[in-house]
């Protein structure tokens, strides 16, 4: 049975948000847009892989299905980000050991008359690209941040389809790179922190 917690910072506590029976496991870390926040819910042996969100004004959840491909709980790789103000996630979808191809997914809202109306474009295959482990995040509105097989995190282009190393200070350890977006916010890090 899953369960989930709001923190409220006005009264420092905790509340309770029903799930409505939805079934979470959590297979990566969220990213926040527009109001909501959204993570990869990865499938069980009964339930397929979907997006689940969270409306952050309403504390509402809802899992939000995705394109038959991705759904499949067999799919490899995938990986939630923020492009262009919109959810979008990578797939893998031809891979060996040299080479990896992907598929990114952008999110869509039609709200021509159907509240909350959600759907998914294939916006673009990536590939196949040789070395290269996995998309991390975007960090220019056409740059994206990939790790290769041996650790080293490169910058590709959409349109031009090059790639730029980066010189990244202190350890990369291949595989287990992690990149987040940031957003200004009213709450100090600095102060929640030394809290603890």
């Amino acid at each position: 049975m899953s369960r989930a917690q709001v923190y409220t910072l006005g009264t420092d506590s905790w509340g309770e948000v029903d799930l409505k029976g939805i079934y979470c496991h959590l297979g990566s870390v969220g990213v926040y847009c527009r109001g909501f926040y959204y993570w990869w819910n990865m499938g069980s042996r009964d339930s397929e892989n979907s997006v689940l969100s969270f409306d952050m004004s309403e504390e509402k959840f809802r899992s939000i299905q995705l394109p038959e491909k991705p759904r499949r709980p067999n799919t490899k790789f995938w990986r939630l980000t923020m492009w262009n103000e919109s959810v979008a996630f990578f797939i893998s979808t031809k891979r060996s050991w040299l080479s990896s191809s992907f598929e990114m997914w952008v999110m869509e809202h039609n709200f021509n008359g159907v509240e909350g109306f959600t759907y998914w474009n294939k916006h673009l295959t990536i590939g196949p690209l040789v070395c290269i482990h996995s998309p991390l995040a975007f960090w220019k509105d056409d740059e994206l941040l990939m790790q290769t097989r041996d650790g080293r995190i490169v910058s590709y282009n959409l349109h031009t389809q090059n790639f730029k190393e980066l010189s990244i200070a202190g350890s990369v350890f291949p595989r287990l790179s992690r990149a987040f977006s940031c957003l200004k916010s009213l709450v100090s890090v600095k102060k929640i922190c030394l809290n603890r």
